[in-house]
């Protein structure tokens, strides 16, 4: 397998590619343009290995994020390995993106470290994702503080479904923050713009509270 220690920058306006079989080490990442329009982009078998990126400067190993209108459509993570150094890493940065799926992967955060797993809509208003959000049959590993994030202005018109995945160690509290393993700052907004929330068949070991849906209107879960 090739070692990538750089960033593989993918332009506006490309679409059908993906990206297989490759180990990214250090500052190496996944980087879409943010003029947006990038279409069907598939991560497959990709090992990010001792990843130092910081996510708190909005540097996730992939980086996706755009505004909602430039049109960003379907990502697929898959059979793919993210490691943190103890760094603030951030795997999946992602904002103004419709349609993800992100399965089979293994997420490994550091004790102690802060580590948000995958990172949605972090820019504010006009980055909201639309569309399906599927997690299934994945393992996040001391992934606190927050392991699914979606912040404000979150779901536009979609679904957000968490099925079989696997939480070890993953969320925290403190007297400021309730981190549960997911999160969503506004998970339903206004009429005509509501997201249908499954959780269901997950496993937490070790972790604080499962789900945590914030000014939502209605919720469905089975657990």
């Amino acid at each position: 397998e090739a070692v990538f220690t750089e960033v593989i920058n993918i332009e506006a306006n490309v679409c059908d590619v993906t990206i297989a079989g490759l180990c990214f080490t250090g500052n190496a990442r996944i980087v879409g343009s943010d003029e947006g329009g990038i279409k069907n982009l598939t991560i497959d078998y990709i090992v990010f290995d001792s990843q130092i990126a910081n996510g708190n400067a909005a540097n996730g190993c992939i980086h996706l994020s755009a505004l909602l209108t430039a049109g960003n459509e379907n990502l697929t993570v898959t059979n793919s390995r993210f490691e943190s150094t103890g760094k603030r890493t951030v795997p999946l940065y992602l904002g103004g993106l419709t349609g993800l799926v992100v399965k089979n992967n293994y997420f490994q955060g550091s004790p102690g470290s802060f580590n948000d797993t995958i990172k949605c809509c972090d820019l504010g208003d006009g980055y909201e994702m639309s569309g399906m959000q599927h997690y299934e049959n994945n393992q996040f590993i001391n992934t606190a503080q927050y392991t699914i994030w979606y912040l404000a202005p979150g779901i536009k018109d979609g679904s957000l479904n968490v099925i079989g995945n696997n939480f070890e160690g993953c969320g925290d509290y403190d007297a400021a923050y309730f981190r549960a393993v997911v999160t969503c700052n506004q998970f339903t907004m206004s009429e005509g713009y509501k997201t249908v929330v499954n959780f269901e068949k997950n496993t937490l070991t070790d972790s604080f509270a499962a789900l945590r849906l914030v000014y939502g209107e209605a919720a469905s879960a089975d657990n």
